[in-house]
């Protein structure tokens, strides 16, 4: 049961962000400026928001699926995986949650206040530092684990 868990919290955290990141009316908007961003979010509102949900759910499935995986593997490179996916979740999360809190009340506003664009790019940051960073490494530990253990025999005693 564990495993058919882990598969389809994996699968969803996976289909989750690349339909979030993919979702055609808001594809342009990614790496641009926070007016940009704010201008694509305005203009497509709903799709903004699905994307910012999407990207959110998989963030919070992310872990679930790892912690399972990290139990499953029961071994040193899957604990520091999973530990590195943690901690690369935190920030993924603050960056989501301050889109939804902080950047959906500016959709459609006539201005931007001064202190946005640098608090944005902060957030930016953070989910960069969780998308490029932390998660790669957290896989790549738990695709090691995961070759150890077919690969490898256990050692006993």
């Amino acid at each position: 049961m564990r495993h058919r868990a882990t598969g389809i919290l994996l699968v969803l955290s996976g289909s989750c962000f690349l339909a979030g990141v993919l979702d055609p009316p808001i594809l342009p908007a990614w790496g641009g400026s926070a007016a940009g961003v704010i201008a694509a979010g305005s203009a497509r509102r709903a799709a903004w928001f699905a994307s910012a949900w999407l990207i959110t759910l998989s963030i919070v499935a992310g872990p679930a699926a790892v912690g399972l995986l990290a139990r499953t593997l029961d071994g040193d490179l899957a604990r520091v995986g999973r530990s590195l996916y943690l901690a690369g979740s935190v920030p993924g999360l603050a960056s989501t949650t301050y889109d939804l809190a902080v950047t959906s009340t500016l959709l459609g506003a006539p201005r931007l206040p001064d202190w946005y664009p640098g608090v944005q790019h902060w957030a930016d940051g953070l989910s960069t530092a969780y998308f490029a960073l932390l998660a790669p490494a957290a896989m790549g530990c738990l695709g090691l684990a995961i070759l150890r253990t077919r690969v490898l025999p256990r050692r006993t005693g």
